[in-house]
């Protein structure tokens, strides 16, 4: 149920006072007043290692590799170079694309996934832990980098052309306001997959929906005078924020914000928050140039994003804009970053605690998706192997 209460008063601020302004890190917050209401920063002064185990739920690929095309030697390639970081698991993340190739896809993923199952995960291999089907059932007017030309009707019929394989599906980024009644919604929450608002005109959190997706991207973000999705999701402590956390998709600040939001009853962000990567193919790639959702795409080596090449070509004609300029206003289509080094950051700007990171980019992720057992116990080995991890179950933040 969403709160109603004032965010000033009752929500996001209000566990918080100027005279804990003074924990801010000067590299996070050159520009906040000294009398800033924000959440107080981190205690801890320790450099981070970086060397803790995360949870990826959000990349579309990496080194090159685009997982809406790669075959299975491309994601097994994936997979280790995933495990090398510390990535021990992970969902791949499928972007707005033809249905056909879709499930083309979803069998390559199936079938790694039940080697995996059958035969053990390789030392040197990433889990899959299940697919993130972003995009297909999302807004046209909020599409960012997708393809319109493939977006489809939000309906059961359509999802279930993806085929058997969709069985393995775990999350689904849509907009539910093109969700007629609700009905995809409330068929894809009773078959236990997550629901995740995205690319999206809604002014509120619909029934069904357990977070949203890239929080305040591709979405009405936060204003003091009108409702939105972001407001409704970022005040209710039932839902999950899904945070880019590479400080460039939202400002330090922002993140800061968001994870460690509450209520009247007391802080609830650490544990209703998920950092991903959203990682596009270019990250960590040599090439400066590629092809994503079906358009170039180019690094933006500046703040580690890939940003649209078309869009790129078209401010500098039709705006006369330097290329410096057109790439910070350009469509972005993904962090150059990964989740390891994402995580590296938080920490070392102090926006969170080692500890609190641990449940941000690890806890979290194995929770929401309900990962319990002898799955669970075999990942949390893994990540046991990387120096900085240790097990945490509550975290009084």
């Amino acid at each position: 149920m969403s709160l109603s209460v004032s965010p000033v008063k009752n929500g996001l601020f209000n566990k918080f006072n100027v005279a804990e302004s003074k924990q801010y890190s000067p590299d996070v917050t050159a520009n906040i007043s000294k009398t800033s209401n924000l959440a107080p920063l981190a205690k801890d002064t320790v450099s981070f290692t970086g060397k803790t185990a995360v949870i990826e739920t959000h990349s579309h690929g990496a080194f090159g590799i685009d997982l809406i095309y790669a075959g299975e030697q491309e994601i097994r390639t994936l997979s280790e170079k995933f495990k090398e970081r510390g990535i021990v698991a992970y969902c791949p993340t499928l972007v707005t694309d033809d249905t056909e190739n879709i499930k083309r896809q979803l069998g390559i993923i199936k079938k790694i996934m039940k080697d995996q199952e059958e035969n053990g995960v390789k030392p040197n291999e990433a889990e899959i832990l299940g697919v993130h089907l972003e995009g297909v059932f999302i807004n046209p007017k909020r599409k960012g980098i997708h393809n319109a030309d493939h977006i489809r009707p939000a309906t059961i019929e359509e999802y279930e052309r993806l085929g058997p394989d969709a069985d393995i599906i775990k999350i689904v980024t849509m907009a539910p306001e093109v969700d007629e009644g609700g009905k995809l919604a409330k068929y894809l929450a009773d078959k236990g997959i997550k629901v995740q608002a995205g690319h999206t005109t809604a002014d509120r959190v619909y029934p069904n929906v357990s977070g949203l997706t890239h929080t305040l991207n591709a979405m009405p973000g936060l204003d003091s005078r009108a409702a939105s999705v972001s407001l409704d999701g970022a005040t209710n402590p039932d839902i999950h924020l899904e945070l880019i956390g590479d400080l460039a998709h939202i400002q330090p600040q922002m993140a800061q914000l968001l994870i460690h939001r509450g209520d009247k009853y007391g802080p609830y962000g650490v544990s209703k928050t998920l950092i991903v990567s959203d990682s596009a193919p270019l990250a960590h790639s040599e090439n400066e140039e590629g092809e994503f959702c079906g358009q170039k795409i180019m690094q933006d080596r500046k703040r580690k994003l890939i940003v649209s090449r078309e869009e790129v070509d078209q401010l500098m004609r039709d705006e006369g804009l330097s290329k410096e300029e057109a790439v910070g206003k350009a469509t972005i289509g993904g962090s150059g970053k990964l989740l390891d080094e994402i995580a590296d950051e938080l920490v070392d700007k102090k926006i969170v605690t080692p500890e609190q990171v641990k449940k941000l980019t690890f806890l979290n992720q194995l929770n929401y998706l309900g990962i319990k057992g002898e799955q669970r116990s075999r990942i949390e080995n893994e990540a046991r192997k990387h120096d900085g991890y240790s097990e945490v179950d509550e975290i009084g933040c």
